[in-house]
């Protein structure tokens, strides 16, 4: 489902992917199902989908509205920016 341009964004932050996948299977029993997940393994793959929806720095013809929280491991802690996100919280 599409979001509404401008629709609040949350990242969390987790030391564990095991943490990221356990909040995204309980993000989705409660309705959230415009969830990424982002660790080592996944993110050459998804950077292309983080910057889209994420990314503030993204030309405006290549964002997107497709993600509304993001679940990282630290891969995503440096180098990447994240400012179209509202909150960003540190989980554990």
């Amino acid at each position: 489902a599409k979001l509404k341009t401008g629709s609040p964004r949350l990242v969390v932050f987790s030391e564990s992917k095991e943490t990221t996948d356990y909040l995204k299977i309980e993000l989705a029993k409660h309705g959230f199902d415009s969830v990424l997940t982002i660790d080592s393994a996944t993110r050459k793959d998804r950077m292309p989908l983080v910057r889209a929806n994420f990314d503030a720095n993204a030309p405006l013809e290549e964002q997107a509205d497709d993600y509304q929280i993001i679940i990282s491991t630290e891969v995503l802690a440096e180098g990447v920016n994240l400012h179209r996100a509202n909150v960003i919280v540190n989980y554990d």
